[in-house]
């Protein structure tokens, strides 16, 4: 568990099969994951209608890197 392909290996292997989500019983408190879930379904219904997905920038000159400055937590700086 000392390099990140043996760490990768270890998360994809340990998450188990893939659960049937058709069936959850979701409450209130999951309204993050049914809107999560709905605006992934909306995308890839659009997409298949030929439509580009949110946040899709084409042009290159507003497709730019945006840079932050950040300090270091462990060398002190702040």
């Amino acid at each position: 568990m000392e390099t990140f392909p043996s760490q990768d290996a270890m998360a994809w292997e340990t998450q188990g099969p893939i659960i049937d989500r058709t069936r959850e019983l979701l409450g209130e408190s999951d309204r993050g994951i049914t809107v999560y879930r709905k605006m992934l379904r909306e995308q890839i219904d659009l997409v298949r209608q030929g439509g580009d997905p949110i946040a899709l920038v084409r042009d290159p000159q507003n497709n730019r890197l945006i840079e932050f400055t950040t300090s270091d937590w462990r060398s002190g700086d702040e």
